[in-house]
């Protein structure tokens, strides 16, 4: 039995030892190396090289020079080379008994992986993989896995434009975590990290760290990295694969582009497309207006070859977008539509928009894009709306041409008209390689408006890397022009420097500017811009402003020159001149403006500028005169009225205009809240003063109160010769839209004569009540007498006021101190006058104004000559004021006047109409006579018309004519001195006569003056040469005088005068007389001085005989 079993024992030895023996044989041979490449081919569907094959009882395996590849790919490197792969498994004896493999760990030196981009776009990898998938079994059981070490790979990627690139130094470690996971770190060199935990069981979950460095150096020369270096990322990856897609969430912890960072999430999905979808990805520009981008909604897909972007939402600050469009990566052609809504509450803007792009390349270094862009809005002071269409062409890293059109644009302001800007258009070229552009803009037919005058804006400009050449700006206007070139360098301090020249032209009488007065100038600037458009941006504007040939109304103004300089700095505006001269004084100018808050601060300083010439730049009529001084300051902010603020001070001297005069004012100006103030106001003139205030509401730029006190203020009534000195006080209120004034007036002023003495007083209080002043009390004292009544003066229509004055035991000859002929009036008098509208509406004028007076205990006495009560009726218009009913009882008899008073020019003009009624001529013999005479009885009646400017007796023009009646006129100077002279002494009061004169020339010429009584009879004619001088007045008279009646003369016929002449010398006198009315001398004279008269006599009596 030993003996079998040893035998047996033998024989199993034998056995093992051959089978060893075979399976060495095997192994020596070439049927592993390619058992396991048809093994490999099989579950992969690529196919396999590999140039030896060894292994070992022990479990360790050798593959040497292995290449994976295409089953159609003819390139020698494949998709994958390997010097060597060295594989550790379980032992043969163990792979023989249990069947499994036990493999442990992978190590390969040396690795070389190969990425190609065909024509269609597709790479060579996404084929591998897709052979994979379709070889793999499902539903093997799953088991620990190997250990990977890759100690050094290369990656050697060509695109389908030809472009290449390998990246080495790429290290690959993956660590079995049991029970069917890795964990991997891939590294290359310093810049690639990636690392993590992939289980590639079931939906191979995995979660994977990218950590990249210098990503712009990866991605040469595939992209033109220059926009978006320095790039660096750090991402965080967690992803599943499912049977026909992939998902991932990627958290992106940081990623720099170039000035760009982003951080957030989004998801991926790989499927028949990759797609990207944003979750909540921040992207930070380095732009601080812009802030950061969110992006929230929509996808970006990957299908084919194409690009989608569907309903991407972005937004940054107060702006949100919705972006769709496609690319297409193997045509280079894309589309892009966006529509876009911005709110900014602090800007109060409302800004809505879409834009329309379609980029395409047309050859390898030619591309073409389109874009529409529709623009509009709200603002706080309005709304716009715009259309913009831009064109470029050509290689972007080189030659760009490019063109922008607007061809419609509109901006509405609040409560004015729209501006439109339709024809807006630019061209240029850019050379992207060199930095050089040129471009050339323009707008045409620009309208401010209600402006008709059109803007046309040129600019012509070039440019490089250093600088910015403006060949040419300009803007024209038919009237104006603004021309500036100059050059921006922007390595200098001061890049700025243009030299820029701006010129108006004002012709007269414009037609396009009906509300301007007739004026006309030259003005040009001439200057230097300098400055930088930095973070810290710095302009200035040094230049000459010279405004020449000046006509304001006709007249001739000084030429003005002004040197000025602005400045641009920390976001504000500033202004200054030099001392300039200008209507006749000096003025300094200087201010700022912040755009940021939209205040203005002005100040002003003006010395002794002449108001003649500013009344003749504003209106001539003004006819001022006197010197403005001022000193102002105002800050002005933008729509807060009540928040402006102004103070200062000014003075004017010598102040006239024309009767209004002082020697100086002054006074304060300054804002409280939304008023307005000059407080106070000082006016001096000779000893008086008034002061008072004015106050204006800025809120609704309407309304004004105004005060004035004056203490012994001089009013200007020296053309009467009276002085008068005003004390009280006038408050008003004025509507200035509804052109309304209300307020109160007290005033108080003594009436004295210029030379001295006091006349009276006299006081009003009243009111002002929209158009009207309510005198409600006149009271004073005038010639002893005292005054009272009420009034009121419409100042719309002067023919409706109404008033009532009295005036109480009033004496004229307490006024001689201001005329010294009043002395000769005695007695006092009542008189009332009262004014209305006249109610007959035939009335020649509308305001009818009726005087009474009384005298008071006895006549009126005027060089003794009696007045008696009497009346009045006038009619007041705008153009002239007749007395139409005035009775004056006057030597017991009365006199009616009818008068017209009218201006003409710098004149008054009246017309004139005397009616005498029964005078007692011996009532006015006494009044004239300057001593006690003899009765001159007798009745004088008749009428006398004058026209001609009133006081001027040389000009005034009349004639009139006057009977006598029951009269005895021998004890008369004249008429009594002839009839003394021929010896006739007539006794009773029977006489009669007719009077025929003239006034011209201040001359009554007394044309036939005929007085008979009873046989004695005269007729006289001559001149009173100057009745201005009274009973002065020289006189020259011819008289015929006859105790026997003209009429028993005989007349034979007219042909016979000088024969008759000599036949009545014997019953005629013939009588001279010269002297003055007050001391006449009456003597004979030759009939050869009277023939004259004599000729008239017998005219008339010739004339008698016809008619008889």
């Amino acid at each position: 039995m030993r003996r079998w079993s040893f035998r047996i024992l033998v024989f199993v030895v034998i056995v093992l030892a051959l089978a060893a023996g075979a399976v060495q044989l095997v192994l020596w041979s070439d049927w592993p190396r390619q058992l396991v490449i048809t093994q490999i081919e099989q579950a992969t569907g690529l196919r396999v090289r590999m140039k030896q094959f060894t292994t070992g009882w022990s479990g360790h395996s050798t593959l040497s020079q292995v290449v994976l590849s295409l089953p159609t790919d003819e390139d020698v490197g494949g998709l994958m080379s390997a010097y060597a792969l060295r594989v550790d498994h379980a032992s043969l004896i163990t792979i023989m008994l249990s069947g499994d493999v036990g493999l442990r760990s992978v190590e390969c030196p040396e690795l070389s992986l190969t990425l190609k981009q065909d024509a269609t776009g597709q790479w060579n990898w996404q084929r591998a993989m897709d052979l994979i998938a379709a070889h793999s079994e499902d539903g093997s059981k799953p088991g620990p896995l190997p250990s990977v070490n890759i100690k050094k790979a290369s990656v050697a990627v060509t695109d389908a434009e030809g472009r290449s690139r390998t990246y080495d130094q790429i290290t690959f470690n993956a660590d079995s975590l049991p029970p069917t996971a890795w964990r991997i770190k891939l590294t290359a060199g310093e810049q690639l990290t990636l690392e993590g935990s992939v289980n590639p069981v079931g939906k191979m979950h995995h979660e994977l760290t990218l950590t990249a460095n210098n990503i712009d150096s990866l991605l040469k020369p595939f992209v033109d990295t220059a926009a978006i270096a320095p790039a660096s990322a750090e991402l965080h990856l967690i992803g599943d694969v499912s049977e026909d897609s992939y998902t991932a969430r990627i958290d992106t912890r940081q990623l720099s582009i170039g000035e760009y960072e982003a951080a957030g999430t989004l998801s991926m999905t790989l499927a028949d497309s990759v797609t990207f979808s944003p979750i909540a990805l921040n992207i930070t520009t380095g732009d601080d207006r812009l802030g950061v981008i969110k992006l929230t909604d929509g996808r970006i897909a990957v299908i084919g070859s194409t690009l989608h972007a569907t309903a991407l939402e972005a937004s940054a600050r107060d702006t949100t977008a919705r972006i769709t469009g496609t690319w297409n990566l193997l045509e280079s052609r894309g589309k892009l539509s966006a529509d876009w809504l911005g709110k900014f509450a602090a800007q109060k803007v409302d800004h809505h928009g879409s834009l329309t792009a379609d980029l395409r390349k047309l050859a390898a270094d030619r591309w073409h894009l389109e874009t529409a862009i529709h623009s509009r809005g709200t603002l706080e002071s309005g709304q716009w709306e715009a259309d913009a269409d831009v064109t470029v062409e050509g290689d972007p890293a080189g030659a760009l041409t490019w063109s922008i059109k607007l061809p419609r644009g509109r901006f509405t302001s609040i409560g004015a008209e729209p501006i439109t800007l339709d024809r807006i258009t630019a061209a240029g070229h850019a050379d992207v390689s060199q930095r050089q552009w040129d471009a050339t803009a323009s707008i045409d037919d620009f309208a401010i408006p209600g402006d008709s005058r059109l803007i046309d804006i040129k600019l012509t400009a070039a440019g490089n890397a250093d600088a910015i050449e403006i060949d040419r700006l300009a803007l024209t206007r038919e009237d104006a022009a603004f021309t500036a070139h100059g050059v921006y360098t922007f390595a200098d301090k001061t890049p700025l420097n243009l030299q820029a020249t701006v010129t108006y032209e004002h012709a007269i009488d414009d037609p396009s500017r009906p509300d301007v007065p007739p004026w006309a100038a030259t003005a040009r600037w001439t200057g230097a811009i300098g400055g930088s458009f930095s973070d810290e941006a710095i302009i200035t504007a040094d230049g000459s402003l010279a405004i020449d040939d000046i006509i304001v109304n006709q007249q001739t103004i000084d030429p003005v020159t002004v040197k000025s300089s602005a400045r641009w700095e920390d976001g504000a505006l500033s202004l200054s001149t030099e001392t300039f001269e200008m209507l006749g004084g000096t003025c300094t100018a200087s201010g700022a403006f912040n755009p940021q808050t939209m205040t203005t601060q002005l100040k002003l300083a003006i010395d002794k500028i002449s108001l003649s010439a500013v009344s003749t730049v504003v209106n001539p009529e003004l006819n001022l005169e006197g010197l403005a001084s001022a000193q102002l300051q105002v800050h002005l902010p933008r729509g807060v009225v009540d928040r402006i603020r102004a103070e200062g001070t000014w003075e004017v001297e010598n102040f006239q205009r024309d009767k209004l005069t002082f020697d100086r004012m002054t006074g304060r100006l300054s804002t409280r809240g939304r008023v307005l103030s000059l407080d106070p106001i000082v006016l001096l003139k000779d000893t008086g003063r008034a002061e008072g205030r004015v106050m204006f509401n800025l809120q609704d730029g309407n309304t004004l109160r105004a005060e004035l006190k004056p203490q012994q203020w001089p009013l200007d009534a020296k053309a009467l010769g009276l002085a008068m000195a005003v004390d009280g006080s006038v408050a008003f209120d004025v509507d200035i839209t509804e052109q309304v004034i209300t307020g109160d007036i007290n005033l108080q002023s003594d009436l004295a004569v210029e030379a001295g003495g006091t006349l009276g007083r006299i006081a009003v209080v009243g009111k002002i009540d929209e158009q009207a002043i309510q005198f409600t009390e006149i009271h004073g004292t005038l010639g002893g007498g005292e005054i009272d009544g009420e009034a009121t003066v419409d100042l719309a229509d002067i023919s409706k006021s109404t008033g009532l004055i009295t005036l109480k035991s009033f004496a004229p000859t307490a006024l001689s101190g201001w005329k010294p002929a009043l002395s000769k009036i005695s007695g006092k008098l009542d008189a009332t006058i009262q004014c209305a509208a006249a109610a007959d509406p035939r009335a020649p004028e509308p305001l009818r104004l009726d005087v009474n007076w009384t005298p008071v205990d006895q006549a009126v006495v005027v060089e003794r000559l009696h007045f008696g009560a009497g009346s009045m009726v006038a009619y007041i218009g705008p153009r002239r004021t007749i007395i139409d009913q005035s009775t004056i009882a006057l030597a017991e008899g009365e006199v009616k006047v009818w008068a017209s008073f009218s201006p003409h020019v710098d004149q008054w003009y009246n017309h004139l109409r005397l009616s005498l009624h029964d005078l007692n001529t011996n009532v006015l013999a006494e009044a004239l006579r300057t001593e006690p005479g003899e009765p001159v009885p007798g009745k004088l009646s008749g009428h006398f018309n004058a026209i001609g400017p009133v006081g001027d007796w040389q000009a005034l023009v009349g004639r009139g004519e006057l009977t006598l009646a029951d009269s005895n006129f021998v004890n008369t100077d004249i008429l009594g001195g002839i009839m003394r002279l021929i010896g006739s002494r007539p006794t009773e009061p029977v006489g009669y006569g007719n009077v025929q004169a003239r006034l011209e020339r201040g001359m009554i010429v007394i044309d036939r003056f005929k007085y008979a009584n009873r046989s004695t009879e005269i007729l006289l004619d001559g001149v009173i040469e100057d009745i201005t001088q009274g009973m002065a007045s020289p006189v020259k008279l011819n008289a015929l005088a006859s105790v026997r009646p003209f009429k028993g003369i005989p007349i034979l016929g007219t042909g016979e005068i000088d024969r008759m002449i000599r036949g009545i010398e014997s019953n005629l006198s013939s009588v001279r007389v010269d002297g003055t009315l007050a001391k006449p001398d009456v003597h004979s004279a030759t009939f050869a001085e009277t023939a004259s008269t004599i000729k008239k006599l017998l005219t008339d009596q010739r004339k008698q005989q016809q008619n008889n």
